[in-house]
């Protein structure tokens, strides 16, 4: 075997050894993001009146969405004027609300989504807490979050969301402060492209391994005639 053949080879095994491990382990990518292509516009049904759309819940709408809150005073559907100081006014379309300065709401999904986004906003001076908006997965770990600083945005307020490389997102909660949403857009699991398994990852990984032998022995020095 030529010096440049062991070394050839020597590279192959350290990248499989090396990779084998980050593949097996396929760890999502997490993204804070203000645009979503390809996402699928979901409707907010609007309220018939005030009162109807002061509700915890439980509603389904869109493919698989339930909303829910732990506050009797949150809007589901509202499309009369509501405003977020210092910002302009929202009206005409949909929307969604904790309207209290404690409490938290809650969409759940289905089938977990790889995207979320929507145009939201907040007030900035309804209480003492940070409004924030936190994504999870299945297991109920945390995936990321958005802060909204009280007193002064850590975000601006406008259209924001989560990506993700898999569909890990089962549920997205925005919690503290006046917050609000509407103009809901998602990404589902169809809508990506098939990210390779672990399993995946190592049948490939093998088969690096035998090209590098198969370059080895093509490599192979033969002894000359004397």
């Amino acid at each position: 075997m030529t010096v440049a053949t062991v070394r050839f080879v020597n590279k192959v095994a350290l990248v499989a050894g090396l990779a084998l491990p980050i593949a097996l382990q396929s760890p999502a990518t997490a993204t804070v993001v203000t645009s979503l292509n390809g996402a699928t516009a979901v409707d907010i049904p609007a309220a018939l009146n005030d009162d109807d759309a002061s509700t915890k819940g439980p509603i389904i709408f869109g493919p698989g969405m339930t909303y829910t809150s732990t506050s009797g005073n949150s809007l589901f559907g509202y499309t009369d004027s509501y405003g977020f100081t210092p910002d302009i006014l929202w009206s005409g379309t949909p929307m969604i609300g904790l309207n209290a300065g404690r409490g938290t709401v809650t969409l759940s999904f289905a089938t977990p989504l790889s995207g979320f986004l929507a145009e939201i906003d907040s007030t900035q001076y309804a209480s003492t807490s940070d409004a924030i908006i936190t994504a999870y997965d299945l297991a109920g770990d945390v995936l990321d979050s958005i802060l909204f600083e009280h007193n002064g945005y850590q975000v601006e307020p406008g259209y924001m969301g989560f990506s993700y490389a898999t569909a890990e997102i089962s549920r997205i909660t925005f919690a503290n402060e006046y917050i609000g949403l509407r103009n809901i857009s998602i990404l589902s699991a169809d809508q990506i492209g098939p990210v390779p398994e672990a399993t995946t990852w190592g049948m490939m990984i093998v088969g690096f391994g035998m090209a590098g032998t198969a370059l080895r022995r093509a490599r192979r020095v033969r002894p000359q005639a004397a």
